[in-house]
């Protein structure tokens, strides 16, 4: 198996360059955004709804043998029966880790997927996650919900849905979306009656329903 096709999210691992939207950003330091990144949310959700098969959630990413069907190096075997599915597929995370310019993952995903940044006369490691998350602008609770392994399609369309409505919705009760199988008109509803639950602060805008 050659090197070209070991690797697919939608189209051929070496084109993964041209997908990204923005220019890689190497080892230069990319600022948290201020606040959530409602535009950037959505255009990942947008492109996973749109691409489902370039889509798994249990894995920042996973490659897949395109003569067997089957994950070659992930922890669990399971068959992919999407046509086109012969390679990387990315989590939420992933996919927006790779469209916002950080490196493409290693070649082999038992392998950490991290950059070195320079800042100033300082070296650190980020890893892919923790990039995705400070461009979302999400909270460290808020970003382990929404890219929860766990999470379906549905949920994760819930959850944006809802970080619309309450950009302060505690991460933990974005856990409970998932777990009650909760529609966002039921959120609403929940947050009205405790707010206190729901959100940091206690505080939510009654013309946001």
């Amino acid at each position: 198996m050659s090197t070209e096709t070991k690797y697919l999210y939608g189209i051929p691992y070496q084109d993964l360059p041209k997908y990204k939207a923005k220019e890689a950003v190497g080892n230069k330091v990319v600022p948290a955004h201020e606040g959530i990144n409602y535009e950037l949310l959505d255009e990942i959700l947008s492109f996973i709804k749109a691409h489902p098969q370039t889509w798994v959630q249990d894995s920042w990413y996973k490659n897949v043998d395109p003569e067997t069907g089957f994950s070659w190096v992930s922890v669990h075997t399971e068959e992919v029966t999407e046509e086109n599915s012969c390679g990387t597929s990315f989590c939420f995370a992933g996919h927006t880790a790779i469209h916002e310019g950080f490196p493409s993952p290693p070649m082999n995903n038992t392998y950490p997927w991290t950059r070195q940044v320079q800042d100033g006369e300082d070296t650190y490691t980020q890893e892919a996650n923790d990039f995705a998350r400070d461009l979302l602008g999400l909270d460290y609770d808020q970003a382990d919900a929404l890219f929860d392994s766990e999470n379906s399609l549905q949920d994760l369309d819930t959850m944006v849905q809802v970080l619309h409505l309450y950009p302060n919705i505690k991460g933990y009760k974005m856990d409970s979306i998932r777990d009650n199988e909760l529609s966002v008109e039921q959120v609403v509803e929940l947050v009205k009656e405790n707010p206190n639950r729901w959100l940091e602060n206690g505080q939510y805008d009654d013309d946001e329903d």
